[in-house]
């Protein structure tokens, strides 16, 4: 059984009252701050980067990393090169 399987069974049981967060958690074997964490969604500033990025790198296929950083920076965005990199 996932993490997840565990945390929706969990979740539908203390929204029931049958018990708390952490008996629950411990009767099924699933560590609290499993059951407590979010998932972070994806950032919209970060996507209109790589949508940038994609297309600098489509209109430049030539140029590696570090020139792709700098013209991006001469078009607004506020990069490292190490951003790009990755």
């Amino acid at each position: 059984m996932s993490p997840r399987h565990k945390r929706q069974i969990i979740v539908g049981m203390v929204n029931r009252g049958r018990c708390t967060a952490r008996e629950a958690c411990r009767h099924f074997g699933l560590h609290r701050s499993t059951f407590g964490y979010a998932a972070k969604q994806p950032d919209a500033w970060m996507a209109k980067l790589k949508a940038a990025l994609r297309r600098m790198s489509r209109v430049h296929p030539e140029l590696g990393y570090m020139k792709i950083a700098r013209l991006l920076k001469q078009a607004g965005w506020r990069v490292g090169s190490r951003l790009i990199q990755r």
